[in-house]
């Protein structure tokens, strides 16, 4: 099945994306830094709030529930959909319009 625009963190989206998600998707996550950071004063200052991670899906699967794994293009790091959903309440399947950057740049 095709993939929606975005999951959010339901039952029935976390079911969804579960079953559509395939090993080779992208899942895009947009954290908000805004809260964490005053815009752009200080050395370590941005001046957009927002900031976009990427995860490729893996053919590993989780140990207990078999649920698909995810990696971080960034660091590497190895969480499962259903963990990375949970921890990011969204996860979008198209790369963020605008000008909001990668989280690495």
């Amino acid at each position: 099945m095709a993939l929606k625009n975005i999951y959010k963190d339901t039952r029935g989206d976390k079911k969804s994306l579960l079953r559509d998600v395939r090993p080779g998707d992208l899942l895009y996550v947009i954290h908000d830094i805004a809260d964490r950071y005053v815009l752009g004063k200080g050395e370590h200052g941005y001046d957009d709030p927002h900031v976009y991670s990427e995860y490729i899906v893996v053919a590993d699967k989780a140990p207990f529930t078999r649920h698909p794994m995810a990696r971080s293009t960034s660091n590497g790091s190895l969480e499962s959909v259903s963990q990375l959903l949970s921890h990011e309440r969204e996860i979008h399947t198209q790369p963020p319009a605008g000008n909001i950057r990668h989280i690495a740049a």
